[in-house]
């Protein structure tokens, strides 16, 4: 058995040099290993007894021999190119300067049996394998048959001009380029028609009088028949026509595109009106669509304004969510690019996204920085070419998307893209951009019963303590605003850890030990909020809001407000 295993570890170990050798190139030395590893795979299968055992040896001997033929070729197609153009054409003249042209024995691999290595100095004292070099008189015809492109028409694959350029390629081009070309080719236009014939049911792009949410989305919709399994991307249904805005579209894909925000009207606390003025301006036109027709049409823009911090951005993420919407959300540094007329394209292309992905929701934060007044004088031509493009844009979203409705027929709620636009400085607004945002809501500050359920939403997780009380709370915090509000919660929560780690650091324990300690501890940490924390909280906390801006959202309000 010793004898056995031996012998089966020296066949392993020639046929992992072999291939090893064969990966880094050294085809004859590969070829020298393989050899002698079959040979001993032929002793091994004679000298054994056991039928098994025989079979598998021989196995391993076709494999090992398939695996040396490869070699083999691999050396004579390398010999062939070692050799210049038309040294082959006289077979005797080639014969007698292979003889008189022999390498030098190469010195055998090391580690190898002498009949090996025998076998192998004959074999490198063998002249290298020749292959026949083509004709170069075949060579030169082939050149002369060649087309012309005076003669294009009367070669066998003629380039129309209606045509791809790879179909013209593959006209001129031999024929492995050819095919390949035509083979790629043919997946185009396969993958095109699918697109197409999905974009035909669907009603995407370009939306028809069938389309529907399922069919801007990649579906079938309400004529497409069954609907497809993975949904139809912008970029595949556009084809050839995006392909040279790739690079924008995956931009958009993967930095403005949110499929879903994950926030409803339930989490926000307060502004009641507000969310009644949303619901009645965006989400209610997709759930009832027969009633929001002719002159009762959805809205095509809303403005939400007023001091930061009130819940504008949720309210704009509640809306997508509650409608099942796409969301894009846009700021200014999303659509901005320094080379010369991507920011328009972004624009366009952010705005044909979502009538495709239709019914979506542009959400544009901090629309002043994007669509302030025009004509000043530190205005940059790059961003005036951008305003101009969002007028555009969003002066023809209801039109482009709506099938062909007229303006008193109403857009097609299926396809409807609502622009919602946030801002804390109004009157910095273009009066272009005002007029287009047609509805525009004021986000006050919370008042007294608004702070109690902001505090209530915000400790919905903690325990409070029995002597908390909220409403003393709220009436503390006049003028807060929720993330003012939100902060002061956060801010009443940590302050168990804050007297435990005051305890530690009076032992003079290193910043090491506290997580010990603070588990020790763990008790006090998560005890109860007092009122206690909440008025400290309060005293530690101001409001971000002043009084004169109120008294300037109240004012911007009464002028050109419309809610």
């Amino acid at each position: 058995m010793g004898g056995v295993s031996d012998g089966a570890s020296a066949i392993l170990e020639q046929l992992t040099m072999g291939r090893e050798y064969a990966a880094l190139g050294s085809y004859e030395t590969a070829l020298t290993y393989l050899e002698a590893a079959a040979a001993a795979m032929l002793r091994a299968s004679k000298d054994t007894e056991d039928d098994s055992e025989r079979d598998a040896w021989r196995t391993a001997r076709e494999q090992c021999q398939m695996e040396a033929r490869l070699v083999r070729e691999l050396i004579k197609e390398l010999g062939a190119l070692r050799e210049p153009p038309g040294s082959g054409a006289e077979d005797d003249a080639a014969s007698d300067d292979r003889d008189a042209h022999t390498e030098a024995p190469r010195p055998a691999a090391p580690g190898l049996p002498a009949w090996a290595a025998a076998k192998a100095a004959a074999r490198a004292a063998q002249p290298p394998a020749h292959r026949p070099a083509r004709d170069p008189a075949g060579a030169a015809s082939r050149r002369q048959r060649r087309p012309k492109p005076d003669a294009a028409a009367a070669s066998p694959a003629p380039a129309s001009r209606d045509k791809p350029r790879s179909r013209a390629v593959a006209g001129r081009g031999g024929a492995g380029r050819g095919a390949r070309a035509m083979s790629r080719e043919g997946a185009g236009r396969r993958r095109q028609d699918a697109g197409g014939a999905a974009a035909r049911g669907s009603g995407a792009p370009a939306r028809g009088s069938g389309g529907g949410r399922e069919g801007g989305r990649g579906g079938a919709g309400r004529g497409g028949g069954a609907a497809e399994e993975k949904r139809q991307t912008y970029a595949e249904a556009r084809g050839a026509a995006a392909a040279g805005e790739s690079e924008l579209i995956e931009t958009i894909e993967r930095d403005i595109l949110v499929r879903h925000p994950g926030v409803r009207f339930e989490d926000i606390a307060g502004l009641e009106e507000a969310k009644g003025l949303i619901q009645e301006a965006v989400v209610l036109p997709l759930i009832i669509p027969g009633y929001f027709t002719g002159i009762r049409r959805p809205w095509k823009g809303v403005l939400m304004f007023g001091p930061p911090g009130t819940g504008k951005t949720l309210l704009a993420r509640a809306v997508a969510t509650e409608c099942d919407t796409t969301f894009f959300s846009v700021s200014s540094s999303t659509l901005t690019s320094k080379w010369r007329g991507e920011s328009e394209k972004l624009v366009r292309l952010l705005f044909d996204m979502a009538r495709f992905y239709a019914p979506s929701t542009i959400f544009i934060d901090e629309v002043d920085s994007l669509a302030s007044a025009r004509g000043g004088s530190s205005e940059h031509e790059a961003s005036r070419r951008v305003k101009t493009e969002l007028l555009v844009q969003m002066d023809g979203v209801s039109s482009s998307s709506s099938s062909g409705a007229g303006p008193d027929e109403g857009a097609d709620p299926e396809a409807q893209v609502v622009v919602l636009a946030a801002s804390n400085l109004p009157w910095e607004l273009d009066e272009a951009f005002r007029r287009r945002l047609e509805k525009r809501i004021y986000i006050p500050l919370p008042d007294a019963s608004d702070r109690v359920a902001l505090l209530r939403l915000n400790f919905r997780s903690e325990t409070l303590a029995d002597d908390v009380d909220l409403d003393r709370v709220a009436a503390a915090t006049e003028g807060f605003s929720g993330s003012d509000l939100s902060g002061l919660c956060r801010d009443a929560a940590m302050m168990s850890l804050r007297r435990v780690i005051t305890s530690i650091r009076e032992l003079g324990l290193p910043m090491s030990e506290f997580r010990d300690k603070v588990k020790e501890a763990r008790t006090d940490v998560e005890s109860p909020i007092t009122m206690e924390d909440l008025e400290s909280a309060v005293a530690n906390t101001s409001s971000s809001v002043g009084g004169s801006d109120l008294d300037r959202f109240r004012k911007w309000m009464d002028e050109f407000g419309s809610a």
